[in-house]
């Protein structure tokens, strides 16, 4: 807990962050312990997965493990 004017490097930081740029559909974890979930917009059931080329389903939440980031290309 920080308060208000305190400085601190982990100030402003969040465990996870989400973003869809065109098509793609990135998740970030930045923590350490903790795993998220990324869901994709409805109708998109299928994606490529760029880190290992391969397509995956998507029908359900994408779980992104502890220190690691997903990034699908949703146009497949």
């Amino acid at each position: 807990a920080f308060e208000p004017g305190q400085e601190s490097p982990f100030a402003g930081r969040a465990e996870f962050y989400e973003l869809r740029f065109g098509d793609y559909l990135i998740g970030m974890n930045a923590s350490r312990a903790k795993t998220f979930e990324v869901t994709a917009p409805a109708g998109v059931v299928r994606a490529q997965e760029l880190t290992s080329g391969k397509t995956i389903d998507i029908g359900g939440p994408v779980r992104v493990g502890p220190m690691s980031t997903v990034v699908l290309y949703l146009g497949t």
